[in-house]
């Protein structure tokens, strides 16, 4: 059964992650150009063969919305290769707590509040920010078909047997280049 606030939440999500996907492309440049030279300087790493793109649950916790974009060499996570950076997308911090105010006067004046404990209300804001995670994706699988571009034109030999994957950190991801494939 459908609550009201889930009703709530998919009608705002659908219209915030809309608006969230305008304004960026309008700022997409700016963004590709940090983007490019994080995936550049792990690119250059010796011996690297994967770069993982991981969206991190923990920042969704503690409302900071980070990525870890991290370089390993062939043997993936057991590699020695250790060098990570963290970058948040941006706008997703200012959607996300926007959306969290209009959440918190929804259930202000539409929910018994004494029935909602702070546990529930956090969890409530946490399963919605992780709505924004496939917006993410989905900004990273541009980013990278445009770096993939971008290098070709620069270096094409650069990305040869070399991959670039997106998913949870330690986990299976889903790969987002593979150099190797002909």
């Amino acid at each position: 059964m459908i609550t009201d606030i889930e009703i709530m939440q998919n009608k705002l999500f659908l219209e915030r992650s809309e608006e969230f996907l305008k304004e960026f492309h309008l700022k997409k440049d700016d963004y590709k150009q940090c983007v490019f030279k994080d995936l550049e300087e792990l690119l250059g790493e010796k011996n690297a063969k994967y770069i993982v793109i991981s969206p991190l649950y923990s920042s969704f916790v503690t409302q900071s919305y980070e990525y870890r974009l991290g370089v390993y060499g062939k043997d993936l996570y057991l590699s020695n290769l250790d060098k990570s950076i963290y970058r948040e997308l941006p706008l997703m911090k200012r959607y996300i707590t926007e959306d969290f105010a209009t959440i918190d006067k929804y259930m202000l004046n539409h929910m018994e509040i004494e029935k909602v404990t702070d546990f529930q209300k956090k969890d409530i804001k946490y399963q919605y920010s992780l709505r924004y995670l496939m917006t993410g994706r989905q900004i990273w699988r541009e980013s990278i078909e445009c770096f993939v571009e971008y290098i070709n034109k620069k270096n094409g030999a650069a990305l040869n047997d070399f991959n670039i994957v997106y998913g949870l950190y330690m986990e299976r991801g889903e790969h987002f280049f593979s150099g190797n494939i002909v």
